[in-house]
């Protein structure tokens, strides 16, 4: 269970995912220098700047009149227009500072997944990436609130108790609605791939036992998979499109988890400084950064039906294998995936509570139908799309995906 749950903590891009399957052994990064919250938003901010900046210089193939550049640079914007508002909100020692850390670390995501749509190799673009994408890692990870629930100890409360219920329960019907997207993604090896992997975290999520390790890495791990439904959402066929919004739109119901919390957040937290893992000297000047970031914000990428169409399309010329080439993950993601199997096998080690008992016990009956259904159409449904859930195709529509609110 322990090793199951690792996986809760990987970026649900498959590059990352096939990475993170075969480790074994910690990180052997080396720590780069030591960062507190503000100091981690101005890397991101500068590293932001130098992949836009980068990304204007690569010519046509990353250019907002290229319709397969689009993804990929709006999904920038969406992690400029997060930063400003962590910036000010961590300044005001707003809670909205939670909430922006939650869709920079989504936006991440969707970068990481649009990327393979440019079909671009720049590396000056993968650099600030890289380094774009440790950063907020480092914010999310070390700042949010689950980071400090974390340290703070303890069982979990009946409220958060409910919230994790509510997520599991939903797990089999979001499971369902992804499957029904299953045909279309036969003839794109890399929204296959995607779904697989979705649907995989999605089964991990809901066999969890009910801890405190177990409780923040979920929760941690919600921006992550509404930027993969962000990402994905530019491989679906346009004609599924409205349907893929269901499914993204009944994840996002418990993002509001993650910065609604039982204690009061300290403050003083912030100004605590952390080991990082990434460099961020990028030859950009003051001037430049501000250039950039009005750039990314005041751009339209807005995409017309005939470029969401031909975007689509050429989605299914990516290979499986292309997909999983991990040119933009973060050594800071790398380093936060050991830790966090580390601290899972050290959380189910010492939480031998009756909580767990009672989770188990009461997903008993439901894991039994899992092996006789899902297991059984694993092995039997072409290799692989989403496993067994190919037996409860027709739930009823979008109310299944996850949100009972």
């Amino acid at each position: 269970m322990a090793l199951l749950l690792a996986y809760l903590c990987l970026h649900l891009h498959p590059s990352a995912l096939a990475q993170g399957a075969a480790k074994a052994t910690p990180s052997k990064a080396s720590p780069t220098g030591k960062k507190n919250a503000s100091q981690l938003l101005e890397a991101a901010e500068q590293s932001l700047a130098f992949t836009v900046k980068s990304a204007r210089a690569a010519g046509t193939e990353l250019s907002p009149k290229n319709p397969s550049a689009k993804p990929f640079l709006q999904s920038l914007q969406t992690i400029g227009k997060s930063l400003d508002t962590a910036k000010k909100s961590l300044a005001a020692k707003d809670k909205k500072f939670f909430k922006a850390l939650s869709d920079a670390q989504s936006g991440v995501q969707e970068m990481q997944i649009a990327w393979d749509l440019t079909k671009s190799k720049d590396l000056q673009v993968i650099k600030g990436a890289k380094g774009l994408g440790g950063a907020v890692a480092a914010l999310h990870n070390q700042y949010g609130p689950m980071a400090q629930r974390s340290a703070k100890g303890g069982p979990l409360s009946a409220s958060e108790k409910a919230k994790m219920a509510k997520i599991q329960s939903s797990q089999a019907g979001f499971r369902k609605n992804l499957q029904k997207l299953s045909a279309a993604a036969k003839k794109d090896p890399a929204l296959k791939a995607g779904l697989q992997r979705l649907s995989q975290r999605s089964k991990e999520i809901e066999k969890a036992p009910v801890t405190l390790a177990s409780y923040t890495s979920i929760i941690d791990l919600l921006a992550t998979i509404s930027g993969s439904l962000a990402g994905y959402y530019y491989y679906i066929e346009p004609s599924q499109r409205t349907y893929w919004t269901t499914i993204s739109d009944s994840w996002s119901v418990y993002d509001a988890y993650y910065y609604e919390t039982d204690y009061v957040y300290d403050w003083s937290y912030t100004e605590t400084s952390f080991e990082t893992y990434d460099s961020y000297d990028f030859s950009i000047s003051s001037a430049e950064i501000s250039e950039e970031s009005q750039y990314i914000e005041e751009t339209s990428f807005e995409m017309t039906e005939e470029e969401s169409t031909e975007v689509a399309e050429e989605s299914s010329e990516i290979t499986k294998e292309e997909s999983e080439e991990s040119e933009m993950e973060s050594v800071q993601e790398d380093v936060d995936e050991t830790q966090a199997e580390e601290s899972m096998d050290d959380g189910d080690a010492s939480n031998e509570e009756s909580q767990n008992e009672e989770s188990m016990d009461d997903s008993g009956d439901e894991s039994g139908d899992e092996s006789g259904d899902e297991s059984g159409d694993e092995s039997g449904d072409d290799g692989g799309d989403d496993g067994g859930d190919d037996g409860g195709g027709d739930d009823g529509g979008g109310d299944d995906g996850g949100g009972d609110e």
